[in-house]
């Protein structure tokens, strides 16, 4: 008898670790313990979404566009450590899964989203939630 793996979440699982994930390059700046990220896995219909929040500065919309493409450092992260690697590793990731990165305001901060096609009954995007909400 096969083995199905459990059905996503039905809400978002958040977690919030100590620091930020390791696909911002760490170009972002640390946040406070105060602060956090916010990372959430979930199913939207056909995709699996991963979103990690913060609540930095963020991007102005008319530089998101420009913020992922390759060695791309913004004005307000150039002191900071980094090599503006980061979002457009994220975006490559997405595009050869055939997703998208979308990058939104998060009031404050910004939250970076992988959406990525998955079937229903997909069992690497119900793996993939799973060890994201573990």
């Amino acid at each position: 008898t096969p083995v199905r793996p459990p059905a996503a979440p039905e809400r978002p699982v958040t977690t919030r670790p100590p620091r930020a994930p390791a696909t911002t390059g760490g170009s972002a700046p640390p946040p406070t313990p105060a602060q956090g990220i916010l990372i959430e896995a979930r199913r939207d219909g056909d995709a699996v979404l991963l979103s990690v929040t913060d609540h930095g500065p963020g991007i102005p919309e008319v530089d998101r566009r420009h913020a992922v493409q390759r060695f791309v450092r913004l004005e307000a992260s150039r002191t900071l450590p980094g090599s503006g690697l980061g979002l457009s590793l994220a975006s490559a990731v997405a595009t050869l899964h055939g997703g998208e990165l979308r990058l939104t305001d998060a009031q404050p901060g910004l939250r970076a989203t992988l959406a990525i096609p998955a079937r229903a009954g997909d069992a690497r995007a119900e793996a993939m939630i799973e060890q994201i909400s573990a």
